[in-house]
């Protein structure tokens, strides 16, 4: 028993660690800007179908220049003297209030601005509470200090990529509008770029669909790239964004809400959602599976946080004369509109009887100990999420379950025969209901019960006589319909990823 509790107390040190670890840094998720503009690779960043927010700036910039001849990375501090020379920021400006040389537009930026309105703003626009065209300007200035240069190489099985930012400041967009009839005041602006981050991940072709895993690594450190949209709603909990950014049913979706510390502003995760029922091209349902309830009011922004939908769980099991460990992984097939969730599963156990290493029988005079115990399964379940913390789901499984019988260890000097090993094989038919726990999400309680039938297949009869074989059947065999069949309970942790 004490081995028991050190695994358990070194799974739970585990996965404390690993949700430690998978804690993002402070980051920022601006509610007034779902649009983003991208120079350079525009085409590998919308690889998997993200088209919706991002903008292509279709400027040409100066080639890229690496670290070294292999192409190991980039060179940031060459990149941003060329940007310099070259004058890629204003290009970039030029191109967003269309300049040809002898007038500006707002054409461009108008559109821009209209998709990225929120719909609480367009529903006073509508009402007259405020002008359209105030509105309009309100929303340029979020629309034009969201333009990024994204440069992405792959080199063997790494994808190597890098991020500028076109530092269009307030400022900026006011020298452009008292400008706006002198050319020759305007060609003066100048717009700086900066370098914010660039990384590396292995080529994988293999990305599942509709998620751009690339895409989420670089937004981990650049949150502006982040696929993300406004709650818009609680009855229903809805948020304005859906198929066309990439969602499907049942991908997880964090709710932020912007706080202030220490004069920085920082978006602090309120809950996680996933997508409840088929999302729209625009709009998804979400429903809340861990944390507290969303606001539209208090701009909260819901950010694509895809993860695997699947679980993997580890329990100890106890029957009536048995115990042993179970690992289940599971795999979360859909999620409905009232938080129900459909679940295909696969099991492995293993065990041993109470008592295992004192008790054994003679079989054809032979000492064989209390049997051991292994099994794999297969099932079906429906979970029910509910008070944000919990999950209940009824199942039922079907398991193949072997008792393997070893001889005990005899004299060494006595080589005139060779014990065989004993089996015993049997369908067993689990029906149970477990609960999941959030104890901090992704890491879970899980505790259930079930009531497992047991039917009892052949053994490897042949290799015993019949009178060691009717020892067999009287002590192990027979019994396993007994001590094998019945109510089984079981604790442990799950990992909800």
């Amino acid at each position: 028993m004490n081995n028991y509790r050190y695994i358990i107390l070194a799974l739970l040190f585990t996965a404390f660690t690993f949700t430690a670890n998978a804690k993002k840094q402070k980051q920022f998720y601006d509610s007034k800007s779902n649009i983003v503009g991208i120079t350079g690779d525009y085409n590998a960043i919308t690889a998997s179908g993200f088209t919706a927010k991002f903008f292509n700036n279709e400027v040409e910039i100066p080639a890229p220049v690496y670290k070294d001849e292999m192409k190991r990375g980039y060179d940031e501090k060459a990149m941003l003297t060329l940007f310099e020379t070259n004058k890629t920021g204003k290009r970039i400006l030029d191109y967003l209030f269309q300049y040809d040389g002898k007038q500006l537009s707002e054409d461009m930026l108008r559109e821009r601005a209209m998709q990225n309105a929120q719909t609480n703003d367009m529903e006073r626009a509508e009402i007259g509470v405020i002008d359209k065209e105030t509105l309009l300007k309100d929303d340029y200035l979020p629309i034009l200090k969201n333009n990024f240069i994204y440069l992405q190489d792959s080199v063997g099985k790494k994808v190597y990529w890098i991020v500028f930012r076109v530092n269009i400041t307030e400022e900026t967009l006011a020298e452009v509008f008292n400008s706006w009839n002198n050319m020759e005041a305007y060609n003066q602006i100048k717009v700086p770029v900066t370098f914010v981050a660039q990384g590396s991940f292995k080529n994988n072709a293999k990305a599942d669909e509709g998620v751009n895993k690339h895409l989420k690594k670089v937004s981990s450190k650049v949150p502006e790239l982040a696929i993300r949209g406004q709650v818009t709603g609680r009855n229903p909990f809805i948020t304005d964004f859906g198929t066309k950014s990439g969602l499907r049913q049942s991908y997880r979706v964090d709710i932020y809400r912007a706080v202030m510390k220490d004069s920085t502003m920082y978006s602090k995760r309120v809950s996680k959602t996933r997508v409840a029922g088929r999302p729209e091209p625009e709009q998804s349902y979400l429903y809340t599976v861990s944390g507290r309830n969303a606001s539209y009011k208090k701009g909260d922004v819901a950010v694509l946080n895809q993860d695997f939908n699947k679980g993997h769980s580890l329990t100890f099991n106890y029957m009536d004369h048995s115990y042993g460990l179970n690992y289940t992984f599971d795999w979360r097939v859909g999620f409905s509109k009232t938080g129900w969730s459909t679940y295909i599963f696969a099991s492995l156990g293993a065990g041993v009887f109470k008592g295992f290493t004192d008790h054994y029988y003679d079989i054809n005079a032979i000492p064989y100990e209390s049997p051991l115990i292994a099994n794999v399964g297969l099932g079906a379940g429906i979970g029910k999420t509910c008070l944000h913390a919990l999950e209940i789901m009824p199942y039922i499984m079907g398991q193949y379950e072997a008792l393997i019988f070893l001889p005990k260890n005899i004299d060494e000097e006595d080589k005139t025969f060779n014990p065989a090993t004993i089996w015993a094989s049997s369908i067993r038919i689990p029906v149970g209901l477990k609960f999941h726990l959030n104890i901090y999400h992704p890491l879970q309680l899980v505790v259930g019960a079930e009531y497992v039938p047991c039917i009892k297949l052949k053994s490897n009869e042949e290799t015993l006589t019949p009178e060691g074989y009717e020892a067999a059947d009287r002590y192990f065999l027979n019994p396993q319909n007994y001590k094998r069949s019945g109510f089984n309970i079981y604790a442990g942790f799950r990992l909800d990823l």
